[in-house]
């Protein structure tokens, strides 16, 4: 994965979040089914607004130009551990825009990630969810 000074090229990282869902076959479903990956799962989902706040914190400074290159993929890469951000945070993503805005709308954001932040403000503005949303600095710099 290299980002040089283009945040948009980590965002298929979340991909690894919209397999989870997939793979839970749907937004109802059991996200991670072996026990130890549960476990692990349960505990970084408690932790959600901080994994988002640490993506948005690493999106904002490559955006800024402060991190780039080796720097910014050994960053990236440490969203992904056993269960780490690029997991709970995509998976999140995905389960809030398909339960509102519908399948189609997920799978529309999942083929053209330049409105994927865009369509998961716009999703959790309307389920009334308490969730953390994404700047208008970056969903504006990744359309």
């Amino acid at each position: 994965m290299t980002l040089s000074a283009e945040p948009s090229s980590s965002l298929v990282a979340f991909g690894e979040g919209f397999a989870t869902l997939a793979a839970a076959g749907g937004p109802d479903g059991i996200p991670q089914r072996k026990a130890d990956v549960r476990a692990e799962w349960d505990k970084q989902m408690k932790t959600f607004d901080a994994n988002f706040a640490e993506v948005e914190k690493f999106f904002e400074a490559v955006l800024d130009r402060k991190l780039a290159g080796d720097a910014a993929d050994k960053r990236a890469f440490q969203f992904f551990g056993m269960v780490g951000p690029w997991y709970t945070v995509g998976w999140k993503m995905g389960v809030v825009i398909e339960k509102t805005l519908g399948r189609d709308a997920l799978i529309a954001a999942m083929c053209d990630e330049r409105h994927l932040l865009a369509t998961y403000n716009r999703a959790v503005r309307q389920s009334g969810e308490r969730l953390p949303l994404w700047p208008e600095r970056l969903v504006k710099a990744l359309n």
